[in-house]
């Protein structure tokens, strides 16, 4: 159950930009981020607009893809990218 509180009438609604630079069609692609860390070794695979770690080599062998593909973007665009579930 959730409960939505009604919106005043003059209230405003605001959206913002959170990136600025020009984000590249990301869609079917594997990315992460610059790094040497473990967290920075992780690869995402965008599909529907959302990033989702792919956490077994299985994983891409069967969709016939390889690490070797995968693109490098800027910390900033990684985070505005939305997280769905980890791909198994």
């Amino acid at each position: 159950m959730a409960g939505k509180k009604p919106r005043q009438a003059h209230e405003t609604q605001f959206a913002a930009l959170r990136v600025t630079e020009v984000a590249p069609c990301l869609e079917g692609k594997l990315v992460r981020v610059p790094g040497n860390t473990s967290e920075d070794q992780k690869v995402y695979f965008v599909i529907s607009g959302r990033k989702h770690w792919v956490t077994t080599p299985d994983w891409l062998t069967t969709r016939k893809m390889r690490l070797e593909d995968t693109i490098e973007v800027s910390r900033d665009l990684f985070a505005n990218i939305v997280t769905g579930p980890p791909l198994t």
